[in-house]
């Protein structure tokens, strides 16, 4: 609406339309490069994925909050080529509102897949819901030859299985 007023309206200066589409522009730009800087800041503007069914069992709180009908999860369930939820190891509603859908006749683990570390960053409650101390954490890096936190690209854990990715020089 901005940038259309002074194209409608020949009064009105062509520099009002300007300044508003790159303030937006700009605006999204910075924006970008917090969330890929912060991973607060990307949970504040992106949320987190949420959990809806693991292991056949469909969590309704998770349902409740996130407003998914038992139609819509139904219908997802289907294209993921589920009959019943029953069938689900797991189903996630991803934070891009994209609902994933992960067979037990497909995969193996019983576990959902925690992150540790992000971008070199501990995720603090993962470690809390797992046990995990800093030390823990340091000791599992030194094995693999990283001495440090901000080597770590990527640490997850499924089931017994840490996964970690390090960050590239």
């Amino acid at each position: 609406e901005l940038a259309t007023l002074p194209m409608q309206n020949i009064d009105i200066p062509i520099i009002y339309a300007v300044i508003p589409i790159f303030a937006l522009v700009a605006f999204e730009m910075l924006s970008s490069v917090f969330a890929l800087k912060s991973s607060v800041f990307r949970t504040f503007l992106s949320g987190r994925y949420n959990l809806i069914i693991e292991d056949g069992k469909i969590n309704q709180k998770e349902m409740s909050k996130t407003q998914l009908t038992m139609d819509e999860l139904m219908e997802e369930l289907h294209k993921g080529e589920a009959l019943s939820p029953e069938e689900v190891r797991f189903c996630v509603l991803e934070t891009s509102g994209i609902i994933s859908v992960l067979l037990k006749k497909t995969t193996n683990v019983k576990t959902f897949p925690l992150p540790l570390i992000v971008d070199g960053k501990p995720v603090k409650t993962n470690m809390k819901k797992l046990g995990f101390s800093k030390i823990d954490m340091i000791n599992e890096l030194q094995k693999r030859g990283i001495s440090s936190f901000s080597q770590v690209f990527w640490m997850s854990v499924c089931e017994e299985d840490i996964s970690v990715i390090k960050k590239d020089e």
